[in-house]
């Protein structure tokens, strides 16, 4: 029997799939702008000492730039939605940051390295009860982050993740990998093990498995993530 998570699972569910889909489109006006920017060759040097071309200075500086023909109104078409954009992004934010503090298991989640507010909350409602999973290995399953197997005259193979089963998670998931090299020393460490062994892309994998695994116990054992070694092991 499938699965029928709630009402207001589903509700959460849409919003934080909005706010993916908003941040999604204003990635893809900003490469918009990359092109017209390259169009004129506005060298970077115009943003010297900007962390962000698109903040506050940044768009100051390219709504002044005298550009030939259209491409002055199409610029200042993408920067109107990119603004519209982030500022649909940041009332979702405030909606999103209220949510974690209203359910317990979210504000576990958020402590795991590479999550926070958004990731967590997605993995909250995208999982909405662990009970459905016996063991950490039925998540990665549910997930995707499995390699495929194949049997042939008595021999098995390992190949790449499924990719079968919630893109969503499988996205957070590998989203979150990113931010806990950055974080984490212990988790650093043994993605650089993989990497060295296997590569960049198993490497990945295999952390996104560790990241599931450390989720399904915070969230069983009802407990913020502790950093601690972890053993060199996939």
């Amino acid at each position: 029997r499938a699965y029928a998570p709630s009402w207001e699972t589903r509700e959460v569910k849409n919003l934080l799939r909005f706010r993916i889909s908003l941040v999604r489109i204003r990635t893809s006006l900003k490469n918009k702008v990359h092109s017209v920017l390259d169009r004129h060759q506005v060298e970077d040097n115009v943003f010297r000492g900007l962390t962000d071309k698109f903040g506050k200075t940044g768009m100051k500086i390219m709504r002044s730039l005298e550009l030939e023909g259209n491409d002055r109104a199409i610029l200042n078409g993408y920067l109107d939605l990119i603004e519209e954009l982030s500022r649909r992004i940041a009332a979702l934010n405030k909606q999103i940051k209220a949510l974690v503090k209203e359910d317990e298991i979210s504000s576990y989640l958020k402590t795991v390295p590479g999550f926070g507010d958004l990731l967590g909350l997605l993995l909250r409602y995208e999982i909405d009860n662990m009970e459905r999973f016996a063991s950490a290995k039925k998540l990665c399953s549910y997930v995707g982050i499995v390699p495929s197997t194949y049997s042939s005259g008595g021999k098995t193979w390992h190949g790449r993740i499924t990719k079968e089963g919630n893109k969503w998670l499988r996205w957070a998931v590998i989203e979150a990998v990113h931010g806990a090299i950055i974080t984490s020393p212990s988790l650093r460490r043994y993605y650089n093990s993989v990497k060295q062994r296997r590569g960049d892309k198993a490497a990945t994998i295999a952390l996104a498995r560790k990241l599931l695994e450390i989720i399904y116990h915070v969230w069983k054992e009802k407990r913020p993530y502790y950093e601690k070694e972890l053993a060199y092991t996939v």
